[in-house]
Formats: structure tokens, sequence, C-alpha cells
């Protein structure tokens, strides 16, 4: 299995009923590794927080990039 094969996009919608903002994380296709999983998240600086209005983000699942982003 190729690289580019093996990667993943975390997708997920702002925890603010409010707000809702939806945010897909994945990696640049020319990138060495991976995304780490969610789990690593919980206690790290990045992905944790809406970027419109602070709160946090409900993960709501994974899927492959491409199957997601148009072109990828």
């Amino acid at each position: 299995m190729s690289k580019r094969e093996d990667r993943t996009a975390h997708w997920g919608t702002c925890e603010d009923e409010d707000c809702m903002t939806s945010m897909v994380i994945y990696p640049h296709p020319d990138a060495v590794a991976d995304l780490p999983d969610e789990d690593d998240w919980e206690n790290s600086p990045f992905f944790v927080d809406c970027p419109v209005c602070g709160s946090g983000m409900d993960w709501g699942g994974t899927d492959h990039p491409a199957d997601i982003l148009k072109n990828y």
C-alpha cells in the first residue's frame, strides 16, 4: 500500500448548537506520515477547539481524504 493510500481524514462538528461549524482535518497528500489518532489530540493544543467560537469539537468519524475532498 502506498503512503497516499494510507491516509485518514477526521471530520467533526462544533459542540455549540448555536455555532455548528464543521471541520475536516487531513494530511497533505505529500506528507510522510498520516495524522495521529484522535486519542492523541486530547491533551494537544491542536485540533481541539472550534476555530469560530472556541468550543470543543465533536469528532464524528474518519474517512479517506479522497472520499471527502475533491482532487485529493
